[in-house]
């Protein structure tokens, strides 16, 4: 119940941006965040037409949705506190936030790496990381900092207990290496000049059914370096961006924090007498939060936070998948704490609303504005009415 509440309070048509971004494609060469709409295409999806894009998204969303209930269920984390941890996400404002940003390309990266971690339990994992990665850099760049640090934590787990040689990292090391070579091959090198973008947006505007984003198409001739000099000035000069970081800090760090000090408490109580638990800890809180430093190159500053709040409970699903056998052990004498915490955390999660992409504005119970856009969508004759923005 309460992951309905936040998946109605966040539920949306996609946005013109993510229409726009997912028309992108190899048909003219080579070109960053074309992966997602020359799969797509090669599926047989006309992503000229928004209703076909809307469509493609929501099917996208409920895979990701299958995929994280899965690797819930596998990762044993239901354990903590009766299931009431599991509670606290699922009516998270990081759920209601992921939830809008349908269309985005980070739905269909969460869905790789989703699918790298229920391989983690094989001799698989580190090539299911790889793999996943790769991908997921095609996708987005933004992969490498989201969720490549999350596929490789059951490496490092692994390594870090039963390895007392440095040689026993050089394979997580070159998974590692690959990526960041990859990112930097992408994402260094802007991938268009202005004639080009203009030709692009010239033919994508003659052959949708919706209105590209004309503010899209400046992304595409930017590099990183040049995307890191915007975002120094703008936190040098703009108090808007301060104010947004206390704003999106209050809202999601709590639960963030929350997810990242069971992870420590989880390796504190069952990584007792083993070698590595400094290594383990240091990699948890990495990973957690290394969303957050793509500050540096976006600011996009809601989502960022977001994404720490969701590979935070992604850490604490890998924490708990790999210290599985001792796992009932944990936080055993402070149970009836967390569940009241947990109680505490979820009233403050479903009254919570704020930064939402594109302009919108959380639905809250009874949920009109969904039950007008049913209505129109029925009386004009099932076709969604495309979004403004």
């Amino acid at each position: 119940m309460f992951a309905c509440l936040a998946v109605l309070k966040g539920l949306r048509l996609p946005g013109l941006w993510a229409a726009t971004q997912a028309y992108l494609d190899y048909h003219d060469g080579f070109i960053k965040r074309g992966l997602l709409g020359e799969v797509l295409k090669g599926l047989g999806v006309p992503l000229d037409h928004y209703a076909s894009f809307a469509m493609a998204s929501a099917v996208m969303l409920l895979v990701l949705a299958v995929l994280l209930l899965s690797w819930i269920r596998m990762s044993g984390v239901r354990v903590l506190a009766d299931g009431m941890v599991v509670a606290v996400f699922a009516a998270s404002f990081i759920l209601t936030y992921l939830v809008q940003l349908i269309g985005y390309l980070e739905i269909p990266e969460a869905m790789l790496a989703l699918l790298a971690l229920m391989l983690s339990g094989t001799r698989w994992r580190l090539a299911a990381a790889l793999v996943a990665g790769i991908a997921g850099v095609l996708v987005h760049e933004n992969y490498l900092l989201t969720f490549v640090p999350v596929t490789l934590l059951p490496s490092i787990l692994l390594t870090a207990r039963s390895s007392r040689s440095w040689r026993g990292w050089l394979p997580v090391a070159g998974v590692l290496l690959i990526l960041i070579a990859g990112v930097l091959l992408v994402a260094l090198g802007a991938s268009l000049t202005a004639q080009q973008v203009v030709s692009l947006q010239a033919s994508m505007t003659a052959s949708a059914d919706f209105p590209p984003r004309g503010d899209f198409f400046a992304v595409l001739t930017r590099s990183a370096g040049s995307n890191f000099a915007i975002m120094q000035q703008t936190m040098l000069a703009n108090g808007a961006w301060w104010l947004a970081q206390a704003n999106a800090f209050i809202v999601f760090i709590p639960t963030t924090a929350l997810f990242l000090w069971l992870s420590l408490r989880v390796v504190q109580d069952c990584h007792a007498g083993t070698p590595g638990r400094g290594v383990v800890k240091a990699a948890v809180l990495l990973t957690g939060l290394s969303p957050l430093a793509l500050q540096l190159v976006g600011w996009d500053i809601y989502r960022w936070y977001a994404l720490a709040g969701l590979t935070s409970f992604l850490t604490l699903t890998v924490v708990c998948f790999y210290y599985r056998p001792s796992l009932s052990l944990t936080l055993a004498g402070s149970s009836s704490g967390l569940r009241n915490l947990a109680v505490l955390f979820i009233a403050v999660n479903l009254a919570s609303g704020t930064g939402l992409f594109d302009g919108y504005r959380v639905d809250t119970f009874p949920f009109v504005d969904h039950w007008r856009g049913l209505l129109e969508w029925i009386t004009r004759g099932w076709q969604w009415a495309q979004p403004t923005v």
